[in-house]
C-alpha cells in the first residue's frame, strides 16, 4: 500500500454521508398546489386524432389559472366528452359529412370517480371526409379561453380544497399504512399532494411527511451500516475499507444509524493508518536494509582488497632464499 491510496482511502471514509446530505431534489414541478392534469379517456367519443388537440386546449386554459400539471399520474383531471347531436351528408361533390357536436367538460377525482365541477359549452359544427374528420373540425373550434370556462375551472379547485379540509385524516391513515409496508416514498408523494392553500390539512400533512421520511431513512441507513459493518468484519484491510465505505456513503447523516457510522468510520480509518504506518516503518526499515547492505557491500570490497594490500605487504617483508636446482629441461 502507498502512501497516495491511504490519503485518499482515508478522505473517502471521512466523507461519509456528505453525499447522502446533498439536496439531490430536482424543480419541484406541481408540489404545494391544487394541481390538475388534462386527459382524454379512451371510452370518450373523442377521436384519437383529436386527443392531443383538446389535452393542448385544456391545459392552455388550466394553466392560466395556475394549475397546471405535467404529471400523468395526477389524481385530479380535467376531461371531455362530446355527445354527436347529428351527422349529415351534404350535397356538394364531392360529398362531405357534415356534424354537429355538444362538448362537455369535467374535472373530477380519478381515484374515487368523485365529480367536482362540469361544463357544457355551445354546440360546434365541422365538416370533413368522414365522420372523424368533421369531428375532428368541429372540435377545432372550441373555444375555452372566456370567463365561463375560467369559472369552470375555479369551481373545480374550490371543492378540491374541501376534499383535502375535509378528508386530511383520512388521508394521513392511508399514508401511514403505505409507510407500515415500507412504501415510504408512496406515503410522502401522497402527503405532498395537499396543496399549501389548504392551510390546516397541509400542517398536519407536513408533520406527517417528517415523521415517515425518518423512518425511511432509519431504516434505509440501519440497513447499509450493516452492509458496511459485515464488510469490514470480512477483511480488515484496504479491500474492506474500501466495500465499508460504499456502503457508508448511503448513511443518512440525520438517520438514527449516524453516530454508529461515525464510529465505524473511525474505526477504519484508525485501522488503516496503523497498516499504512506499519507498511511505511517497514518500507523505511526495508530501505535501510538494503543502504547498509550496499554499505556492507563496499566495506566488503574495501576490507578484502585491504587485507589483500596487507598480505602483499607482509609477503613482500619476507626474505627470499634461493635453493639450488637442476635444470630437467
Amino acid at each position: 500500500m502507498n502512501r497516495l491510496f491511504i490519503f485518499a482511502l482515508l478522505g473517502a471514509l471521512c466523507g461519509f454521508g456528505s453525499a447522502a446530505a446533498q439536496n439531490n431534489a430536482g424543480k419541484i414541478d406541481d408540489i404545494g398546489r391544487v394541481a390538475v392534469t388534462p386527459v382524454v379517456l379512451e371510452n370518450s367519443n373523442i377521436p384519437k386524432n383529436a386527443a392531443n388537440t383538446m389535452i393542448g386546449k385544456m391545459r392552455s386554459a388550466i394553466t392560466k389559472t395556475g394549475l397546471g400539471s405535467s404529471a400523468a399520474d395526477c389524481r385530479f383531471v380535467m376531461t371531455l366528452n362530446a355527445e354527436l347531436l347529428s351527422k349529415e351528408i351534404t350535397p356538394t361533390a364531392p360529398p362531405m359529412v357534415a356534424v354537429v357536436a355538444a362538448p362537455r367538460f369535467y374535472i373530477g377525482d380519478m381515484r374515487d370517480g368523485t365529480l367536482f365541477a362540469s361544463f357544457a359549452l355551445p354546440n360546434v359544427k365541422g365538416v370533413g371526409q368522414n365522420e372523424d374528420k368533421a369531428f375532428i373540425q368541429a372540435l377545432r373550434n372550441v373555444n375555452l379561453n372566456t370567463p365561463a370556462f375560467a369559472a369552470f375551472i375555479e369551481e373545480g379547485k374550490t371543492k378540491i380544497i374541501a376534499y383535502y379540509n375535509t378528508n386530511i385524516d383520512f388521508i394521513i391513515r392511508e399514508a401511514e399504512a403505505k409507510a407500515d409496508k415500507e412504501d415510504y416514498d408512496g406515503a410522502i408523494a401522497q402527503l405532498m399532494g395537499v396543496p399549501t392553500v389548504c392551510a390546516e390539512p397541509y400542517a398536519k400533512a407536513m408533520d406527517k411527511v417528517k415523521i415517515i421520511w425518518q423512518r425511511k431513512i432509519d431504516k434505509s441507513s440501519a440497513a447499509e451500516l450493516a452492509k458496511a459493518e459485515q464488510a469490514w468484519a470480512s477483511s480488515q484491510d484496504a479491500d474492506g475499507a474500501n466495500a465499508a465505505g460504499a456502503f457508508l456513503a448511503n448513511v443518512h447523516p440525520s438517520s438514527s444509524s449516524a453516530a454508529a457510522a461515525g464510529a465505524l468510520v473511525n474505526k477504519i480509518t484508525i485501522r488503516m493508518k496503523e497498516i499504512a504506518d506499519r507498511e511505511w516503518a517497514l518500507e523505511d526499515r526495508a530501505m535501510a536494509l538494503a543502504e547498509q547492505k550496499q554499505r556492507d557491500e563496499t566495506a566488503l570490497e574495501m576490507a578484502a582488497l585491504n587485507a589483500a594490500k596487507e598480505v602483499a605487504v607482509a609477503a613482500a617483508s619476507q626474505p627470499v632464499y634461493y635453493t639450488p636446482v637442476v635444470y630437467w629441461w
